[in-house]
């Protein structure tokens, strides 16, 4: 019985072969964790946008930056109450400015006279340091989104606009 093993070119070009194999796989890496990265912020973006117009039906609406605003969540997109204990400042990593607006442009619904826009803006990180919950760096990541609002749902509807229907939702 003749043995047979590996010759040394053999084994170097096998060792070659899975050394650049590593590297590409190892040169993506970043690639793919920073796309999750984004991916994530923008599902808390979205979960944290939801909130806020959640948070401001049901609120009478006037032009300019409503009485809520800012709003702080956490990175887990959960709010962070502003009444809250001073200790869980540390907790605040998302801020949301909201400015009220009247809307305009040639894509507004025909019957938008009760509609009003909300612009806002969401920037992360906040300084934890920050009593006033400012934005941490010179350049902080943000976000800007206006969507229309209605400018008031609730029981006394009908005393602001009598035509008003409120939209069912299943």
């Amino acid at each position: 019985m003749k043995r047979r093993a590996f010759s040394l070119i053999e084994v170097t070009v096998a060792i070659a072969l899975a050394a650049v194999l590593i590297t590409a796989v190892l040169a993506i890496l970043p690639q793919g964790m920073q796309a999750a990265r984004n991916a994530e912020i923008r599902t808390l973006a979205g979960m944290i946008l939801e909130d806020v117009r959640d948070r401001l039906e049901g609120q009478s609406l006037e032009e300019g930056v409503p009485p809520i605003s800012p709003l702080f969540y956490d990175e887990s997109g959960r709010i962070v109450e502003s009444d809250a204990a001073e200790d869980r400042h540390a907790e605040r990593f998302y801020r949301v400015d909201l400015q009220i607006v009247k809307p305009a442009g040639e894509q507004l619904p025909t019957n938008a006279g009760g509609l009003m826009a909300a612009m806002v803006e969401l920037g992360w990180p906040v300084d934890e340091a920050s009593a006033e919950g400012e934005l941490l760096g010179e350049r902080p990541s943000t976000l800007t989104q206006t969507f229309l609002v209605t400018t008031l749902t609730g029981p006394d509807w009908e005393e602001i606009d009598a035509n008003y229907e409120p939209k069912i939702e299943f």
